[in-house]
């Protein structure tokens, strides 16, 4: 089969409905294209995992998150070759809270998943540049690559990858 990647990074609070805990419509269709079945809240409630409550100085201090978050890599059910993932460490700099969003699908759905991930990249109140082509995301989200170091003020921390089939 050929496969067609895409990936790019926005803010976490751009992947939600307004005001919402919930996945944004486009998230919820490319799932459901990848045959991907996941909560409506999923990316909030993933996201807000690793927020480190015995960090905090006050309720909502940013840095109780920095240094933390996991690559979250979901496989499709039909295709193990298909997949969406979501890098959710926030670094010590990033004050935007991005996440990167990736996807690896079949060619033939590819063009519907791009007009989707377009719209969440262009609506996105900040965001890096769109990717398409051969990423070579199935090396970089393969759990033979995790715990990995990720660069850390003047150290590093280990992220994790977590599958989902």
């Amino acid at each position: 089969m050929n496969y067609t990647e895409f990936s790019f990074e926005v803010p976490y609070d751009d992947l939600l409905i307004d005001d919402t805990e919930k996945n944004c419509e486009e998230i919820e269709k490319i799932c459901g294209l990848l045959g991907i079945k996941t909560e409506p809240d999923y990316i909030s409630k993933k996201y807000d995992s690793y927020y480190d409550h015995s960090a905090a100085r006050y309720s909502g201090d940013p840095l109780a998150r920095a240094g933390r978050g996991n690559v979250v890599k979901h496989l499709s059910p039909d295709d193990e070759g298909s997949f969406i993932f979501f890098d959710m460490m926030n670094g010590c700099s990033d004050q935007s809270n991005m996440i990167e969003l990736g996807t690896r699908c079949r060619t033939e759905i590819a063009q519907k998943i791009k007009e989707l991930l377009l719209i969440i990249h262009e609506n996105a109140s900040v965001s890096t540049n769109f990717q398409e082509g051969n990423l070579d995301l199935v090396r970089k989200t393969s759990k033979e690559n995790f715990p990995r170091k990720y660069p850390y003020y003047d150290g590093f921390v280990m992220q994790d990858i977590e599958i989902y089939k």
